[in-house]
């Protein structure tokens, strides 16, 4: 079963529909289509293309997880949340634009989706969940606008080649261990409202400072929330150079 054309007028594509179909190449959803449901097309290991309907509203979780030779994705503005673990594993999935009207990125939604090069992430997202893009060792980028409130419990653990990261102003809470391991990322900028970071935060292994809005620690950063090779430059410790990198005094 290489490629199936689901006709005009189904709405739903119900839990485990087309689950471990392995020869499933090609899929044409119906424009009208609402609902994806959980594990609908969980290990399709060969399915090459998806083109996500403009009207879906719904990913059920592990709907697309293990598509393993899926290599890009648009998410439509419809899904107001894409569902736990709904991609994870698409180990070929090199880049994703999820489009603005998308409000949350649920749990485990993309982990270890380990070719994923590029993330573009809308200003409607207010909260990354828990683990999200763990072990996405591939990523280098992501680009978040001003709006995203919270980045959760390890989204971003083990992303060991994510370089260019800004943490926009809006947000107040930065989980456990959401950059543990991110050994490359540079010019780490904590905004002022960052009033919460939890312990192993920045567990990192490299050497490059981080840069704080704030004079001090604050009282909701637990302690251990860096690593202790990891130097702090606390407001009025450092500025930005002509190019915006910030650099001690």
């Amino acid at each position: 079963m290489p490629w199936i054309d689901i006709p005009e007028g189904v709405k739903s594509i119900s839990k485990k529909c087309f689950y471990f179909c392995v020869s499933l190449r090609k899929v044409k959803l119906p424009k009208g289509l609402i609902t994806i449901e959980e594990g609908a097309f969980e290990w399709c290991k060969t399915l090459l293309e998806l083109k996500i309907p403009k009207k879906v509203k719904t990913i059920g979780k592990r709907a697309f997880a293990f598509c393993d030779m899926l290599t890009s994705l648009k998410i439509p503005k419809n899904i107001k949340s894409i569902g736990y673990a709904a991609f994870r594993n698409c180990t070929k999935l090199k880049e994703v634009n999820i489009e603005e009207g998308v409000e949350n990125i649920g749990r485990s939604a993309f982990y270890l989706c380990t070719s994923l090069e590029i993330v573009q992430i809308p200003k409607s997202i207010g909260k990354i969940e828990r683990a999200a893009f763990m072990w996405c060792y591939s990523l280098k980028q992501v680009n978040f606008p001003e709006g995203l409130t919270e980045i959760g419990d390890y989204t971003f653990d083990r992303c060991t080649n994510l370089e260019d990261f800004v943490i926009p102003k809006s947000v107040t809470r930065i989980g456990n261990s959401a950059f543990y391991n991110c050994n490359k990322l540079k010019n780490i900028i904590i905004p002022s409202n960052v009033t919460v970071i939890e312990k192993d935060a920045f567990e990192l292994k490299n050497e490059n400072p981080i840069f704080s809005e704030t004079p001090n620690e604050l009282v909701g950063w637990v302690f251990g929330w860096k690593s202790p090779n990891v130097k702090v430059y606390w407001a009025g410790e450092w500025h930005y150079d002509q190019d915006g990198t910030p650099i001690p005094n």
